[in-house]
């Protein structure tokens, strides 16, 4: 994490656009595992607080279990790349609107000046 938060801030994002990148991982770790559980496991009786915990435990094990099962990794690593692809495009487009304000409320600075 400490890692991904210099070459962000390498990168020259402020914090709002680093929230888009985190904001795009975690959506794509959390993505396959509710759709698990509302998709594989929507018939478990979930009236009850057993039956809930089997039915989000059995999504998290189905989402982790190709990891441990064949030397594929689990699905919420792709979705996760996913993720964060698109948070760095929704931030690199934020990043590309505060230079071009930046740009314009600089060159209205120089015109007032002149």
């Amino acid at each position: 994490m400490v890692k991904i938060k210099e070459q962000l801030k390498h990168f020259g994002y402020n914090a709002k656009e680093r929230a888009y990148v985190y904001i795009g991982v975690i959506a794509g770790v959390i993505t396959p595992i509710v759709g698990a559980r509302y998709l594989l496991f929507n018939g478990i009786e979930s009236d009850n607080l057993v039956g809930e915990a089997i039915a989000w435990g059995g999504a998290l094990l189905a989402n982790a279990s190709p990891m441990v099962i064949s030397p594929h990794l689990p699905v919420p690593f792709y979705t996760a790349m996913a993720g964060i692809t698109a948070g760095t495009l929704a931030a690199h487009g934020s990043q590309r609107k505060r230079y071009e304000k930046e740009r314009t409320l600089e060159n209205l600075a120089k015109e007032a000046s002149e």
